[in-house]
């Protein structure tokens, strides 16, 4: 076994499976990079760089990887599924959908966050990365500062949470625990669902950039009472079969009305209220350059959200 892995292997028996609040290395090691302790010797290499004590090839707390040559084009997310691992395309390096990763199991098989093991003792940690949704019924409020006192008197981000400077306009803190509930952060390729759990119609455009096609023109009107249910919702139109009848296929229906004449099919319209309207990236599959920030707006007011890619 690797000197390094078995390391952090002795590591992890050590201090135990959960996250100590804080980590106490025995007298005359100190804590590295990854959070290993480690004295400099060559028992315990201390991860200060590339191949060094918990870190891989590429300078990754155990990351996986042994080659330098390997680290061109990887994702480099720690928060994607597919981090420190080749990127899932040019236009996407990182995967955001929810991922389940091999892991070191616990010796007591009651560490936090830890799935398993399985029947082949493995064990695994879910990377989880839902799709952001956008409630639409902000639009319909009165203030988009809220919270105590008197939260609903700021008309800004900056100054609803209390972040003063002569660019926020706001120079006096005022202390206040105030949310703003008309800004969205999100990252690159990450899709973008707007529901409506207000009890009315609401009609949204956006604010045209000059690097984003897919957001420029985007008009959509969310009915009242919609959500969204990644397990029934789809991105595309489609023939269901709504029983276990054996020898029925229903994938070969192209139209509502043959679908639906089987009475063992039911035709199921996809959800329509995607960014970039039925493209499962969202329409952001770049990483922003200059522009970091998208607004959207009620369509004949000033009522405006932004999102913000990171």
């Amino acid at each position: 076994m690797n000197i390094n892995y078995l390391i952090v292997i002795l590591s992890i028996i050590f201090f135990g499976c959960t996250e100590p609040e804080a980590l106490y290395c025995p007298i005359g090691q100190t804590e590295d990079q990854c959070g290993v302790c480690c004295d400099g010797s060559t028992n315990l290499e201390c991860s200060d760089g590339p191949n060094k004590g918990a870190m891989d090839a590429c300078g990754t707390c155990f990351g996986e990887i042994q080659n330098e040559y390997e680290c061109m084009g990887l994702c480099t997310d720690p928060e994607a599924g597919n981090y420190n691992q080749p990127m899932s395309s040019l236009e996407c390096p990182c995967d955001y959908n929810s991922t389940l990763i091999e892991t070191q199991c616990c010796q007591d098989g009651n560490c936090e966050n830890i799935i398993g093991p399985n029947e082949n003792g493995i064990c695994y940690i879910l990377i989880d990365n839902p799709p952001l949704e956008i409630d639409l019924k902000f639009l319909t409020e009165d203030y988009f500062c809220q919270g105590e006192g008197n939260c609903n008197n700021f008309t800004n981000k900056e100054c609803c949470e209390d972040i003063t400077g002569p660019l926020s306009g706001c120079t006096e803190p005022h202390e206040l625990n105030c949310e703003w509930i008309a800004t969205f952060i999100t990252k690159s390729c990450k899709p973008i669902y707007f529901i409506n759990t207000s009890n009315e119609n609401i009609s949204i455009e956006t604010t045209n950039t000059e690097d984003n096609l897919l957001w420029n023109n985007f008009e959509i009107s969310v009915p009242a009472n919609t959500i969204f249910n990644p397990e029934i919702d789809t991105f595309k139109d489609a023939c269901n079969q709504i029983d276990e009848e054996e020898g029925i296929s229903c994938n070969n229906y192209t139209n509502i009305d043959d679908c639906n004449d089987n009475e063992h099919c039911h035709w199921h319209k996809s959800y329509g209220y995607i960014l970039g309207n039925s493209n499962i990236n969202g329409a952001f599959q770049y990483s922003p350059s200059l522009v970091q920030e998208y607004q959207f707006c009620t369509q004949g007011t000033f009522n405006c959200g932004t999102i913000i890619i990171e």
